[in-house]
């Protein structure tokens, strides 16, 4: 008896945890009907294009490098599928469907925004980089500046990012690093399970 009343109350706390997050479709389910899967994104000097829809809706893809030639790819896949995409940890909540990502150049990436009013958040995804960095940050585009950011520090396994921040925002961005060495830079990642939830 202690054990199913032990596991309701695991069950419930779970729950809970998971119906703050204030992200839309962080687990990129819910695809859109008018955007191929995979798309891709190109920036060119004389394009002034910076942000697109993507496969998942709520999410907002962009490549921001107006002085040279620059491309991305975002595609939806499915962890549960029998190709070659790497298992997440039991315990992640990673499943189903992830973002897949590959560009040529530093701050490419998505986003989602405006978030609803907060003061201050929790935030957390799980990434799984092949080749560069990830940047996972919030932003108060008041402001027009990241206000909090961490990097993925690991290539080839699953990592979990997370943070507090103390003050109000209204955007999350997951973006490439810019690289020192341009023929270093860009990166290719999964990722999934974004949470934002209001502290």
């Amino acid at each position: 008896m202690k054990r199913l009343l032990l596991s309701i109350a695991i069950t419930f706390v779970s729950f809970a945890s998971q119906s703050q997050n204030i992200i839309i479709n962080s687990n990129f389910d819910d695809m859109s009907k008018t955007v191929p899967n995979p798309k891709g994104y190109c920036h060119t000097p004389k394009s002034d294009h910076w942000s697109d829809a993507t496969p998942a809706n709520n999410w907002s893809a962009w490549i921001n490098n107006p002085t040279e030639n620059s491309c991305m790819i975002m595609e939806v896949v499915n962890l549960n599928n029998k190709c070659n995409i790497p298992k997440p940890p039991l315990k992640s909540l990673v499943s189903g469907n992830a973002m897949h990502i590959t560009s040529t150049i530093g701050h490419s990436g998505f986003a989602q925004n405006p978030l609803p009013k907060n003061k201050g958040v929790k935030a957390s995804c799980w990434v799984y980089v092949i080749r560069g960095n990830v940047n996972f940050g919030v932003i108060n585009s008041g402001n027009n500046a990241l206000q909090n950011v961490v990097t993925s520090q690991t290539t080839c396994k699953w990592e979990y990012l997370s943070f507090e921040y103390k003050n109000p925002i209204d955007n999350v961005t997951i973006y490439s690093k810019w690289a020192s060495d341009t023929t270093k830079d860009g990166a290719e990642f999964y990722i999934d399970n974004v949470v934002i939830e209001k502290l």
